[in-house]
């Protein structure tokens, strides 16, 4: 029974370890595509 409960908390913890590296990619692309609108907005704003 033990050795189950333990099973699972490995799985879970590998998914939560998983989506995390997961989730820190994405929130990095996300940062890095804001990031590049923000500068292009700004460069175009200052042509202006």
């Amino acid at each position: 029974m033990l050795n189950c409960i333990a099973d699972v908390g490995f799985v879970l913890n590998c998914f939560t370890f998983k989506n995390v590296i997961i989730s820190r990619d994405l929130f990095y692309l996300v940062h890095r595509i804001i990031h590049n609108l923000i500068f292009s907005f700004l460069s175009a704003y200052s042509l202006h």
